[in-house]
C-alpha cells in the first residue's frame, strides 16, 4: 500500500513540474443584422487574422426589421472564442474586427446586414461596447452611437478596435507550480 501512495505522489510531483503552455484566448460577443444573409466578420490581433465567424444568430432586417427595434435584443447575442499560439501573441497589438460582407438596400427602415459589438475580451482582459472604436478606412476615428451598449460596425470601411490596456494584454500561457505534496505518514505498528 505504502508503494502505491509513493508511485502515485512521484507521479503528481512529476505532472507539476511540467510547464503547461496554454493558448492565449480571444473571445467576443456579437449581435448582427441579416440581409441576404447572416454577416460574415475578421477577427485579428493587429494586422495578423486569427479567426473568422458568421452571425447566425442576426436579425433577419426583410422579415423582423432591424435591431433597434427588437423587443429582446440578448436572443441576438453570440458569443465566438478564437485560440491563438503565445508564440505569436503581440500584447501590444489592438484586437481588431472587420465586416467582411456588408450589404443595403435602401427600402423601408433599410435592409441591411450589419454587426454590433458587445464585448471582446482578451485572456480575461474585457474590453465592453463603449470602449470599443470605429476608425474608417484606417486613419479617421468615427463617432458611432451605441444602441443598447453594442458598438456597431456598419460599412466594409469600417474596423472596430479594441485597444490593449498600457501595461499589454496578458499572455495565456502559464505555467503549474509544483505545489509540495504531503510527506506519507508512517504506517501504524
Amino acid at each position: 500500500m505504502r508503494a502505491c501512495s509513493i508511485i502515485a505522489a512521484t507521479l503528481v510531483l512529476g505532472m507539476a513540474a511540467q510547464t503547461a503552455s496554454a493558448q492565449s484566448r480571444i473571445s467576443i460577443a456579437v449581435a448582427g443584422e441579416a440581409y441576404g444573409g447572416a454577416p460574415t466578420f475578421q477577427i485579428k490581433m493587429g494586422d495578423r487574422i486569427i479567426g473568422e465567424g458568421l452571425a447566425e444568430k442576426a436579425i433577419d432586417t426583410e422579415l423582423e426589421g432591424r435591431l433597434f427595434g427588437a423587443a429582446a435584443l440578448d436572443a441576438y447575442i453570440e458569443n465566438f472564442e478564437f485560440e491563438i499560439d503565445d508564440a505569436v501573441f503581440d500584447p501590444t497589438a489592438p484586437i481588431r474586427i472587420v465586416l467582411t460582407n456588408d450589404r443595403y438596400a435602401d427600402i423601408g427602415d433599410g435592409y441591411d446586414r450589419n454587426l454590433f459589438i458587445s464585448t471582446v475580451i482578451v485572456n480575461g482582459v474585457e474590453r465592453v461596447g463603449r470602449e470599443i472604436k470605429i476608425v474608417e478606412y484606417g486613419v479617421v476615428e468615427v463617432d458611432v452611437p451605441l444602441h443598447e451598449g453594442l458598438r456597431p460596425l456598419y460599412g466594409s470601411g469600417q474596423v472596430a478596435v479594441a485597444a490593449p490596456p498600457a501595461d499589454g494584454w496578458p499572455i495565456g500561457a502559464t505555467e503549474v507550480a509544483a505545489v509540495p505534496f504531503p510527506i506519507p505518514r508512517p504506517a501504524d505498528k
